[in-house]
C-alpha cells in the first residue's frame, strides 16, 4: 500500500487538477478519501482514471450510504484501485434528502 506522504502527494494532484470541485480531501487509514461537488463526478472519475499521478483504473465497490442526522443524508461512494499507484481512492459525492436527483 501506499504511504501517507505518497498519497498526499497525490492528494495535492487531485486538488490541483480538479481546483473547486474538490470540497475536502483527508488521509485516514492508509487511504485517500475525497469529497466532491454532486455535479462534478463525471469530471472527477474523468481526472481520477487519466491523469498520469492517479490512474485509478479500476472501480473496486460503489454503494450509497445513509448520514440520517444531516440535512444532504444520502452520499454515493465509489471506491478506486490504481495498480499503478498501489493506492486507493474514496470518492464521496453528497446526495439531497429524499430527492437524490
Amino acid at each position: 500500500m501506499a504511504d501517507t506522504q505518497q498519497l498526499e502527494s497525490i492528494g495535492a494532484s487531485i486538488t490541483e487538477g480538479l481546483g473547486s470541485a474538490v470540497l475536502s480531501l483527508s488521509v485516514i487509514a492508509e487511504e485517500l478519501i475525497l469529497n466532491v461537488e454532486r455535479n462534478s463526478i463525471v469530471k472527477t472519475m474523468t481526472f481520477l482514471r487519466d491523469d498520469v499521478n492517479c490512474q485509478f483504473k479500476q472501480l473496486m465497490d460503489l454503494c450509497g450510504v445513509d448520514y440520517p442526522e444531516r440535512e444532504k443524508r444520502f452520499d454515493v461512494v465509489y471506491n478506486l484501485l490504481s495498480m499503478t499507484q498501489n493506492s486507493r481512492v474514496r470518492s464521496e459525492e453528497p446526495r439531497v434528502g429524499k430527492n437524490c436527483r
